[in-house]
């Protein structure tokens, strides 16, 4: 067999391996609300020393990223309203 093949005890080791993660992403959860049936998490992150906001929905079957970037407090909380009222309605109504 040729020297390309690699043994079993080759690929265990390989598996065995620990998994580098450079820098991981830690959420930063600064501000938690009710509105309606769901709860609101604002994210707060800092690059570059530019902050930014992640609005995070969590509702009884599940969650989601209702606002992926906002510049502030207000216009993501503001927003994940609307995302709410939207989706949220929305499927009332086709029911």
């Amino acid at each position: 067999m040729g020297s390309s093949r690699r043994s079993l005890g080759n690929l265990l080791e390989l598996d065995a391996a620990p998994l580098m993660i450079i820098d991981p992403h830690y959420p930063h959860i600064v501000l938690t609300c009710p509105y309606r049936h769901c709860t609101i998490e604002l994210e707060q992150s800092v690059w570059q020393e530019v902050t930014t906001y992640t609005a995070w929905v969590n509702y009884e079957t599940g969650s989601a990223v209702a606002v992926p970037k906002a510049w502030t407090r207000t216009d993501a909380i503001k927003r994940a309203k609307q995302w709410i009222d939207r989706n949220f309605d929305s499927a009332t109504a086709r029911s």
